[in-house]
């Protein structure tokens, strides 16, 4: 074969394998619904899957607890909880059943059946007030247990049917530190980080310390789980000026610690890439910069930058949003852009989508209306509630919902990692 017939086979194999090499399929969003809650929402919703449908909880600054039947878009549930609503709302089952968990501004807990009776209250005398972050789901001896931190330090360990507390204490060691974040419970652990700069882990058993470690700056986003390759585990979290530190579990011993670019107050998450590999990690900064880290060297392997003076002030999520059963990231801007992203480059998959108006809440994205396929919720500052329907081209089997994010942090146990671990 001429060197010229060589060149036109070899065109034309490259001219074959560029138009019929698989693509991504088109996404579009569209309004679906909308729906308003009583007041200001700082806190992501939780989709609540219930037989033959799937409910929207959320809480507000007014006090109201507000829940929605997503197909319907009917309001099944409206509960006022006498104070702000701050921190993320759960579902969970606490001994007797699913129930809804609301922990208020001013320090009590409420724990209610599906409609909206509540089941107990968190005492005065157990002494925590302002909860910001949400509980924490933990099972102790085989008991579900919920763990609570507030703004004075105070830590408490609460048996689930009744609320009877197991173990109270205030955090000695750092004085005057805040506990924004939420706890993470796994493997008969607990783990906080402080506005001190403390990340330490406690017993969930006896709530005795097992590890402290100084992070230097303030913290007030959650930590994350990173698998490190098979059977190993670590504990992130990034602080408000853009330090990135990794822990081991078991003792706290330093493996990895970073500057980053810019600081965070959204709580990192880390991605699946195999049962043999290691967590991807995303950290969105203030600065609006969306990183993907490599979490044991916290070298930067992708990055998106958001519009000039726009930055996160909320927790990115990983789902499934084309059918094709690989993750895309899923953020919102504070000023109300929603970004779809691939998982990899952190290339956009559609244009910046504007929501109308400021958000602090967190992405939730399930098959919401029970139709086969994913939407999205986007819960405003104004109080105004998006669900937002996805479509592909070409179009997604039924059945595509893949990978649903029902609440803040991905699960009960506020693990940030996705899909959650096994409990």
């Amino acid at each position: 074969m001429s060197g010229l017939a060589a060149l036109l086979l070899g065109s034309l194999v490259l001219l074959f394998w560029y138009v019929l090499r698989p693509r991504p399929a088109a996404i579009h969003l569209a309004l679906s619904r909308s729906w308003n809650a009583y007041g200001k929402i700082v806190a992501t919703p939780f989709l609540a899957g219930q037989p033959g449908a799937v409910f929207l909880g959320v809480g507000d600054q007014n006090g109201f607890f507000s829940v929605f039947e997503g197909k319907s878009g009917r309001v099944s549930l409206r509960y006022h909880a006498l104070g702000e609503i701050v921190s993320s709302p759960l579902y969970a089952d606490l001994g007797d059943g699913p129930a809804w968990i609301l922990a208020k501004r001013g320090g009590q807990t409420h724990v209610l059946r599906p409609d909206g009776v509540w089941l107990w209250k968190s005492r005065p005398e157990d002494g925590l007030a302002g909860l910001v972050g949400r509980p924490a789901r933990i099972l102790i001896e085989g008991v579900p247990h919920l763990v609570l931190a507030d703004l004075r330090g105070q830590i408490a360990c609460l048996e689930g049917r009744h609320g009877i507390p197991r173990w109270l204490r205030r955090d000695a060691a750092s004085a005057g530190s805040m506990l924004f974040a939420s706890p993470l419970a796994w493997d008969g652990k607990v783990f906080f980080a402080s506005t001190r700069g403390d990340f330490f882990a406690v017993d969930a058993a006896t709530g005795r310390d097992l590890w402290r470690t100084d992070v230097s700056n303030e913290v007030r986003a959650s930590p994350v789980l990173v698998r490190l390759g098979l059977g190993r585990w670590a504990i992130g979290v990034v602080d408000l000026e853009g330090g990135w530190v990794l822990c081991r579990i078991d003792d706290g011993g330093v493996i990895a610690r970073a500057k980053l670019e810019g600081g965070s107050i959204a709580s990192p998450i880390a991605v699946e890439q195999g049962p043999a590999a290691s967590d991807r990690v995303y950290v969105a900064t203030r600065q609006g910069a969306l990183l993907r880290l490599d979490p044991t060297t916290a070298a930067v392997r992708a990055r998106y930058q958001a519009a000039p003076g726009d930055g996160f002030r909320s927790s990115p999520i990983a789902f499934d949003a084309d059918g094709d059963g690989a993750p895309e990231i899923l953020a919102f801007t504070g000023a109300g852009r929603l970004l779809l992203l691939d998982a990899k480059k952190l290339e956009p998959r559609l244009p910046p989508y504007p929501l109308g108006g400021e958000i602090t809440a967190s992405p939730v994205a399930a098959d919401v209306d029970q139709d086969g396929q994913n939407e999205i919720v986007a819960a405003l500052e104004s109080g105004e509630i998006l669900l937002l329907s996805l479509t592909t081209t070409p179009k997604a089997d039924r059945g595509s919902a893949r990978s649903p994010v029902t609440g803040f942090r991905g699960d009960g146990r506020n693990t940030g990692r996705f899909p959650a671990p096994k409990e």
